[in-house]
């Protein structure tokens, strides 16, 4: 997996990365990664695919503008 884009972190959208995946017939999707309640016992890593970059980049957009 290769890290494609790299966001300033957030408390409740924190460390997220999104990836980019390759299956064996050269279907790419992208997904994100990123933890919530970071540090704290109810800490979670989360998982969202999508099918094109863009539509993950806006999705970590959204997301940190829902915080601020």
């Amino acid at each position: 997996m290769k890290s494609y884009i790299n966001i300033t972190k957030n408390p409740s959208f924190y460390k997220h990365k999104v990836y980019k995946h390759t299956d064996d017939r050269d279907i790419t999707w992208f997904e994100v990664v990123y933890f919530t309640n970071y540090g704290t016992s109810k800490q979670e890593i989360i998982f969202k695919q999508f099918d094109t970059v863009d539509e993950a980049d806006k999705f970590c957009k959204m997301k940190i503008n829902l915080i601020k």
